[in-house]
C-alpha cells in the first residue's frame, strides 16, 4: 500500500483580485515553512538575473525592506495583543543607538553612504529641491502678475 500523499499549496488571485489559498495534505507549520522558502527562492532567482552590481544591491535592499515590513505587518495584524519586544523600550533603543554612534559612527556613516538607499535618497532630495524651486518661481510669477496685471 502506498502511504505517500501529495502535499501542495496553491496561491492565486480570483477574477475579483481576491486572494485564494488551497492546500492539500499540509499542516500549518509546514505551510509556513514552504511559503517562506518560496519567498527565499524567488528572491534568489530574481537576484541571479540582475546583470549589474548596483541593481543587485538595490534589489537586495528593497527585498529586505519588503520582507521585513511585510513580516512585521503580518505579525501585528495576526497577533496585536503580543508585544514584539517587551524587554525593549524606546529609550533603551535610542540609548543603544547613541552609544553605537559615539563608539563607531564612521562605520554607520560609510555603510549608509555605500547603500543603494543613499543613492535613492540623494535623487529624491534633489527632485524635491527642484520642485520647491519650481513652486517658488511660479509663486513669484503669480505675485508679479497680481501687482502688474495686464490691461
Amino acid at each position: 500500500m502506498n502511504t505517500e500523499t501529495e502535499l501542495a499549496i496553491q496561491i492565486s488571485l480570483d477574477k475579483a483580485k481576491q486572494l485564494k489559498v488551497e492546500t492539500k495534505g499540509i499542516m500549518l507549520p509546514d505551510a509556513i515553512q514552504l511559503c517562506l522558502a518560496t519567498i527565499e527562492l524567488m528572491c534568489k532567482q530574481t537576484l541571479s538575473r540582475a546583470d549589474n552590481e548596483d541593481l543587485k544591491k538595490s534589489l537586495e535592499e528593497d527585498m529586505y525592506e519588503m520582507i521585513n515590513l511585510g513580516a512585521s505587518t503580518l505579525l501585528e495584524r495576526l497577533f496585536p495583543e503580543i508585544e514584539r519586544n517587551p524587554d525593549l523600550t524606546v529609550d533603551a533603543i535610542i540609548k543603544a543607538e547613541d552609544e553605537l554612534m559615539e563608539k563607531d559612527s564612521e562605520k554607520y556613516i560609510d555603510a549608509y553612504a555605500n547603500s543603494a538607499q543613499a543613492q535613492k535618497d540623494t535623487y529624491e532630495h534633489n527632485l524635491a529641491k527642484a520642485n520647491l524651486v519650481k513652486i517658488e518661481e511660479a509663486s513669484k510669477a503669480n505675485r508679479a502678475q497680481r501687482r502688474h496685471p495686464k490691461k
